[in-house]
């Protein structure tokens, strides 16, 4: 939580059906779904390295315990002709002791007099 690592969190690996030789290159391209709201917040290589670009919270209500996030694999290289698949990564933060406590006592404390 709030914290941005240097290193890669996940790395997922795809490869090509049609390409027998699997120390052959794969011609994959990786990408990140767009339409999620949490898309800026992460970032893929080409090696499918998925790392946190944005520093991601664990408290409502800007922040979530998890967070999801869909990674597409697309073959020939991300052409047109290339065959895409997805899979769904879920990111769980561990909780820093950053907020503090709620105190809900709206009216304060009535305290009769000589009680």
């Amino acid at each position: 939580e709030n914290s941005q690592p240097s290193h890669a969190i996940i790395r997922v690996q795809a490869r090509d059906p049609d390409i027998e030789d699997r120390t052959a290159p794969q011609n994959i391209t990786y990408s990140i779904d767009q339409t999620n709201e949490y898309a800026d917040h992460f970032s893929i290589n080409n090696d499918g390295e998925l790392r946190v670009v944005m520093p991601l919270d664990r408290d409502p209500p800007e922040g979530a315990p998890q967070w999801h996030i869909f990674v597409f694999a697309k073959d020939e290289n991300g052409g047109p002709k290339g065959r895409e698949h997805y899979v769904e990564c879920i990111i769980t933060l561990e909780d820093e002791n950053d907020n503090a406590p709620v105190l809900a006592m709206p009216d304060g404390l009535v305290w009769p007099e000589n009680t």
